[in-house]
């Protein structure tokens, strides 16, 4: 029965050595048997990782080949995010310098591609993209296992997350809404990484991920970016908060960098020009109790061109920086510049008016306000850039959301009205994710003060509801039209924490559960 530690105890003795060397080759076997469990998971998650690429290469193929969808590429020529290609390809880094419409990380992306890919940007782009679904597909999983979903369990949802029609249009969407969502996906997965293994790394690629994004969209502030560094802060293990400090002011002072730019450039305080044009779009009202100029602004529709406007807000412009990107009316292919100058006195005008029209009418900009929820809990693939690419594939969406059985029993049945193209049930969907989502946190902060426990456990649930709460109010607040287009932004974090909300809730079930008497 003594076998092979017996043996070694027995050689010890001979050699007179003292009994700590026992234990110090105990531990050496110990490491070894961790070294070759080491090996055995990375070998089983390297056989993972290749049936997803697997799966994942397969499921384009069919859809490439039985709907024909493609790249959709026609926002690269008319978005307004972007500026002149022209000036991109040829002046990249002043154009940038003197951009103030929106952050600058994209348009940058745009002109490296556009500068090394001059006939071939589209292939790129799409390969872009379809790379960042490869990652947002593994770091889901990694994260769905990390955090207590069995191997199968983790695989099969993430695959299926992957396979949503959503996923497969954004995917082949130019835009920065679907790079912006696989990127909050693997931020998620270093804030439980960090959570599990207290290594630093972890939280510095976090927060490198996190200022990329502000310096992408400009709807994740520099406050937002302060509360994420404030709330880790204050999460992370004691001995590492020196070095949370360190990184938690660089990634601030990072993004902070482009609102002093634009401040001594332009003399605002923000990360984009817009602010005021897409807070009117949402409270817009009639109303007298402004100044003329202003009252004679509000008249015109927001986001029209330049010329468009009353002549003082061009006026104010010639003083400003001789750059194309401020003072060309119109891009080379002849979209309107909604960069130049004028366009950051147009926009405080409309936000001055939009003020004035929330403090007048409270109660209509509310109702817009849960109007916009509403469409923040529509499926995002209604949305109307995705139309040429959805009617591809609408036997497909029809076939996997149920749509014609659930219209027959809203329709039929309950008699309900037929509101939308979608079944009423599809806005149930999302509000009760973030009901489950909020419940499931509550409680566990709740126990971890009760409990005294280590407050690094909430890290992660603490960015991912923090994040998603966060577009969801802001976006709602400010924005009305393209409110699930927002929510894709988040979609990765809303499915991660709603699967491990319900495992969680679960469990907490079958705890509570009176138990049967045998």
């Amino acid at each position: 029965m003594g076998g092979e530690h017996d043996d070694n105890r027995s050689t010890l003795i001979k050699h007179g050595d003292h009994p700590t060397c026992f234990r110090i080759k105990e531990n050496n076997v110990s490491d070894q048997i961790s070294r070759t469990a080491s090996a055995g998971e990375q070998h089983s998650q390297l056989k993972i990782a290749a049936l997803m690429l697997l799966a994942y290469s397969l499921s384009r193929l069919i859809v490439f080949v039985a709907t024909d969808i493609r790249f959709d590429i026609t926002g690269l020529n008319h978005f307004w995010q972007l500026l002149d290609l022209e000036l991109l390809k040829s002046d990249l880094i002043a154009s940038l310098i003197h951009q103030h419409s929106q952050p600058p990380a994209f348009n940058f992306l745009v002109g490296i591609v556009l500068k090394l890919f001059p006939d071939s940007y589209t292939t790129v782009f799409s390969i872009l993209f379809h790379l960042c679904s490869v990652t947002g597909y593994w770091f889901l999983y990694r994260t769905l296992n990390l955090r207590g979903l069995t191997t199968a369990s983790a695989f099969l949802l993430a695959s299926l997350f992957i396979l949503l029609p959503s996923s497969i249009l954004y995917e082949n969407w130019f835009s920065y809404t679907w790079p912006i969502a696989c990127l909050m996906c693997v931020a998620a997965y270093c804030a439980v990484q960090y959570h599990l293994t207290s290594r630093l790394l972890y939280i510095l690629i976090f927060f490198a991920i996190l200022s990329l994004i502000c310096l992408t969209r400009s709807m994740f502030h520099l406050i937002y970016i302060l509360f994420i560094a404030c709330m880790t802060w204050l999460l992370v293990a004691r001995q590492h908060r020196k070095v949370m400090l360190a990184i938690g002011l660089a990634a601030t002072a990072l993004v902070g960098s482009l609102y002093a730019k634009n401040y001594v450039m332009f003399g605002f305080f923000g990360g984009s020009s817009w602010a005021g044009m897409s807070t009117w779009k949402m409270a817009k009202c009639e109303t007298n109790n402004l100044p003329p100029d202003i009252l004679q602004l509000i008249r015109i529709e927001e986001f029209a061109p330049v010329g468009f406007y009353p002549s003082q807000y061009r006026e104010l412009a010639e003083s400003a920086p001789q750059h194309p990107t401020l003072t060309n009316s119109n891009k080379v292919n002849g979209q309107m510049n909604l960069n130049h100058l004028a366009y950051v006195n147009i926009s405080k005008a409309y936000g001055a008016a939009a003020s004035r029209c929330i403090k007048e009418n409270p109660v209509k900009y509310g109702i817009k306000v849960v109007q916009a929820w509403g469409v923040f809990s529509k499926p995002s693939w209604e949305y109307f850039f995705l139309e040429q690419n959805r009617k591809k594939m609408m036997v497909y969406i029809e076939a996997l959301s149920l749509n014609h059985l659930r219209f027959f029993l809203e329709n039929n049945l309950l008699k309900l009205p037929k509101l939308y193209e979608f079944p009423l049930s599809s806005l149930l969907l999302i509000p009760f994710s973030l009901l489950l989502i909020s419940v499931e946190y509550s409680l566990k902060v709740y126990e971890t003060f009760r409990d005294s426990r280590s407050r690094e456990r909430l890290l992660p649930d603490t960015f991912m509801v923090a994040t998603i709460w966060y577009v969801g109010m802001v976006g709602n607040l400010m924005e009305y039209g393209e409110n699930h287009r927002f929510r894709v932004e988040v979609g990765f974090l809303i499915f991660i924490a709603a699967c491990v909300a319900g495992k969680e809730l679960l469990a907490r079930l079958r705890k509570n559960a009176p138990q049967r008497k045998t």
